[in-house]
Formats: structure tokens, sequence, C-alpha cells
């Protein structure tokens, strides 16, 4: 194509997802004649706006992420985890987890918590792997503290290594938190 150069455009999906498109665009010679009609502020301010709702002091609670723990035939596995006191900010601290791209597309998301009021957990699909993640918890007596197991499905079926695996996983987390068993 004469007088077009080659630049990278970015845009947002509907899931607030980044996408990234080439596009063919005129060279400055031949918008000299075209009149401007998007405002140069206006991706500014988009950008502030995603940079305000990311950040951390707008969140329940702090997330420590231990990420790329565990490989197994294809399955990855990270775990991580933040002080809870209840169901609804156990949910949020995951909800927050998902906002990062490479959680949003995680297989599973399987927590478990231990309150005043009962124990809390949720397998995500991922069956048996709250009921786990209780029973360690119960084991190190960390009372109000959110963990969550995250497992990317590999393709391959791992049977009773997967409950191995979340073992493992929330070992490495309570030894990262100071936390002994």
């Amino acid at each position: 194509m004469v007088g077009a150069a080659r630049f990278e455009l970015t845009t947002f999906c509907t899931q607030n997802r980044r996408a990234t498109r080439l596009r063919h665009a005129p060279t400055a010679a031949l918008l000299a004649h075209v009149p401007r009609t998007r405002k140069p502020q206006a991706a500014a301010v988009r950008a502030a706006g995603r940079l305000a709702r990311d950040r951390p002091h707008d969140t329940p609670c702090a997330v420590l992420v231990l990420d790329n723990i565990i490989r197994d035939r294809g399955s990855r596995y990270a775990v991580s985890g933040a002080p809870c006191g209840s169901d609804a900010e156990a949910r949020a601290a995951v909800k927050q987890l998902q906002r990062r791209k490479k959680f949003a597309k995680a297989t599973h998301h399987s927590w478990g918590l231990l309150t005043a009021d009962g124990p809390i957990k949720n397998d995500d699909g991922e069956s048996g792997a709250g009921m786990v993640i209780l029973r360690m918890l119960e084991r190190a007596e960390l009372r109000d503290h959110v963990v969550v197991v995250t497992r990317w499905y590999g393709g391959k079926h791992l049977g009773g290594d997967r409950f191995r695996h979340v073992q493992e996983a929330v070992r490495i987390y309570l030894d990262r938190i100071g936390h002994r068993m």
C-alpha cells in the first residue's frame, strides 16, 4: 500500500480483556487534509479509570499470589491467599484474583476458609479440592484466612495426583506466610 504505515492499535472487548490488532493507516502526509474526529484526552481518561479501578487500596484485602508452583502433565497450579473473616470477603478476594488476565483464564479456583461461624469451601468444578484445603487449614489451625488453589487444566486427567498437588500448594503457601504445621 502506497503512503501507508503499519502501527499497533489496542482495543478492549466487552470482557475488558486486551486485544491487539494491526491496522494500516495513512501516513502524516495523507492525513494533513483529514479533520481530527477523536479527542486526544479520551484515551487518557479511559486509562486513568482502569488504573483507579486496579488500585490495591480499593480491594477488600491484599492477596498474596505464588504463581506456577507445581506443573504436572500440562496442568499448572498457583496458590494465593488473604486474611478474610467472612464468605463475602473470601468471594471478593477470589474475584480480585480473577481480575488478573492470567487467572481469569484458569480452569478452577478452589478455596477454603475457616471462620468462627464454621468452615466455608468452594470446589469450582474440582470436586473434593475445597475439602482438602479445609483439612490443611484445620491441621495448621489457621483461621480467618482464605487460601485459593488455582489450576489451569493441561489436557490430561491427573486422577488422585490432583489432591496431592492441592495439598502441596497449600503447604507451600503456609510455609511462605511463616505458619508452620
